[in-house]
C-alpha cells in the first residue's frame, strides 16, 4: 500500500509541474532537403565562432519596402560539408507580416518598390568532393509557400512554416524543401 501511495504522490507531483515555455534564447531552423533532415540552431546565451543562423533586415527609405532574410547552415549531414537553407521575405511594410499570413508569390523582383508580400527560397549543398555541389533557388521556375505563425515587431521575433521547390538550372538540379520551420528567429 505504501508503494502505491508513493507512486500516486510522485505522479501528482510531476503532473502539477507546469510546462516550461521555450526559451527566447534558442532559435531553430528545421526542414527536410529532399527528405534529409536539416537543422540549424542558435543559442543566444552561448555564442559560437560561426553562427548557424544569420538574419538581416533592410528597410528602404521613403516607404518603398523591406527585405527580411534568414539563413541557416547545417554541418552535421553525413557526406555533406555544409547544407544551407535561406528564406527571404519582401514587401511594402514589415507590419504586414501577421500570424496567419500566407505568402506564395515568388520574389523575382530584386529591386523595390514592392507592392505586395513576396518570398524567395534558396538552398545550397556543398559536398566534400564539391563535384555535386549546387545552388538552387525559387527565382523563375521554383515554387514557394510561407505561413507566418508568430510575429512580434517590438521584440523583433518571427516564426514561420515554409516549403519550396528550388531549381539549379546550371546543374539541372531540382530540390524539394519540405516541413520547414523557422522558430523564434530574431533580427
Amino acid at each position: 500500500m505504501k508503494i502505491y501511495l508513493c507512486f500516486i504522490s510522485l505522479f501528482l507531483l510531476f503532473a502539477c509541474i507546469p510546462e516550461q515555455p521555450i526559451s527566447q534564447d534558442i532559435q531553430t531552423i528545421t526542414a527536410e532537403i529532399d527528405g534529409i533532415a536539416f537543422e540549424a540552431t542558435k543559442d543566444l546565451t552561448n555564442p559560437k565562432d560561426f553562427e548557424e543562423i544569420v538574419t538581416t533586415l533592410v528597410n528602404f527609405s521613403n516607404g518603398i519596402g523591406f527585405v527580411l532574410a534568414f539563413s541557416g547552415a547545417d554541418f552535421s549531414i553525413e557526406g555533406i560539408a555544409v547544407a544551407d537553407v535561406r528564406l527571404i521575405l519582401m514587401g511594402p511594410e514589415i507590419t504586414e507580416l501577421k500570424p496567419g499570413t500566407v505568402i506564395n508569390s515568388r520574389g523575382t523582383d530584386s529591386e523595390p518598390p514592392y507592392t505586395s508580400l513576396m518570398a524567395a527560397g534558396l538552398t545550397t549543398k556543398k559536398l566534400l568532393n564539391e563535384e555535386n555541389a549546387y545552388i538552387a533557388e525559387t527565382d523563375d521556375l521554383g515554387e514557394i509557400e510561407v505561413t507566418i505563425t508568430a510575429f512580434d515587431a517590438t521584440s523583433k521575433r518571427i516564426s514561420v512554416t515554409f516549403q519550396f521547390t528550388a531549381i539549379d538550372p546550371d546543374k539541372d538540379v531540382k530540390v524539394n524543401i519540405t516541413n520547414g520551420k523557422f522558430k523564434n528567429i530574431s533580427w
